[in-house]
């Protein structure tokens, strides 16, 4: 797919800090949407994530007002602030663009590409995936694993909202998730 030919660059969001900061790893992902958008990649910028608590700012406020204080106008940000998870940013990202078979940039994190691409094929995108890198922290590790658990989840189908896992789901998953 040639990246001129994007309909869009989706940002995903990631949790803010105390309900408002953005943290250096969602910092990072808006960097890379920004270095995308400055080449042409695609038109828009869809931040999607919207509030982990009521009265909190959504994940998309805040990168869209990182994205303004990098130069980017609003009438090329569209936000995306009702989803709580990935999946949701993916299927409310779907919804706005309203096309048959939308082509797209996904903005991520490095442990959070394969998930994205997944869930971008599940609801019929055609994506690439841009991403940042996980900063070196003591979260890493935990990330990574946890991207893998994700990972298997929305292959069973478990990550959409409402989901009820079975009995054996958590020995399958601590099998099949690495060590490390």
């Amino acid at each position: 797919m040639k990246q001129k030919s994007l309909d869009a660059i989706l940002l995903l969001g990631l949790r803010l800090k105390n309900g408002s900061e953005p943290e250096k790893e969602l910092i990072d992902r808006v960097k890379v949407a920004y270095e995308a958008f400055q080449s042409g990649v695609a038109p828009v910028i869809i931040a999607c994530g919207g509030q982990v608590k009521e009265g909190e700012k959504t994940e998309a406020e805040a990168m869209e007002a990182i994205l303004v204080q990098m130069g980017v106008s609003l009438e090329h940000i569209i936000r995306e602030d009702k989803s709580k998870i990935t999946y949701e940013n993916i299927q409310n990202a779907r919804a706005i663009l309203n096309k048959p078979r939308p082509r797209v940039a996904v903005v991520t994190s490095d442990y959070h590409v394969r998930r994205s691409l997944l869930l971008c094929r599940m609801h019929k995108m055609k994506a690439i995936a841009f991403s940042a890198k996980t900063p070196e922290d003591e979260l890493k590790a935990y990330r990574k694993k946890l991207e893998w658990r994700l990972y298997i989840d929305t292959l069973l189908g478990f990550q959409k909202p409402g989901s009820v896992r079975p009995k054996w789901y958590r020995f399958i998953v601590d099998h099949l998730t690495p060590k490390k």
